[in-house]
């Protein structure tokens, strides 16, 4: 039973001595990972700053311009998560990772579908100004005048005074 339980520590031992040297043998790669996560956190930041500035100029709805700069933020930092995962030799995660963003991509795609078609109506609207605050407008069975425009809808004041939301892809179209 002691010579069982001596052997059991032995084998422990010799596997945390491998994984030790393995550490060792990585860290170069973790601290170059670490270096460029490090500096694509704060390229990130410069390009969201850039972008606002930049989408700003575009057009006049600090909605739209903050969420254009969000995904461009967003993609930036996702090919930097690749970048750190293929310096720590972690190829198999990046794959799998990969495989899985495609799969939820879809689903999120075909579950939000509706919501996402509005938004970017949203933001079409606000770029390409086809409707301002206050114009007078029959879309969709609706006559009234437009009291606001988000990025999921548009508000129509009715002569009646009733509030009527429509939704901006009904409103394109």
């Amino acid at each position: 039973m002691i010579d069982q339980f001596k052997e059991s520590l032995k084998n422990l031992y010799g596997k945390l001595e491998g994984w030790f040297n393995d550490i060792v043998l990585a860290l170069p790669n973790i601290v170059l990972a670490a270096i460029v996560l490090g500096t694509s956190i704060f390229l990130a930041r410069y390009l969201k700053t850039v972008a606002t500035r930049t989408l700003s100029r575009t057009t006049s709805n600090r909605t739209v311009a903050g969420v254009i700069s969000n995904v461009i933020v967003a993609g930036f930092m996702i090919i930097a998560l690749f970048v750190v995962l293929n310096i720590l030799n972690l190829s198999d995660a990046v794959t799998a990772l990969l495989g899985t963003a495609g799969v939820i991509g879809l689903a999120i795609g075909l579950a939000l579908q509706d919501p996402l078609i509005n938004l970017f109506s949203g933001v079409l609207m606000s770029v390409r100004d086809y409707y301002q605050v206050g114009d007078l407008i029959e879309t969709n069975g609706y006559f009234g005048k437009i009291q606001r425009i988000t990025l999921r809808s548009t508000v129509l004041l009715q002569p009646d005074g009733q509030e009527v939301i429509i939704p901006n892809k009904e409103v394109i179209q």
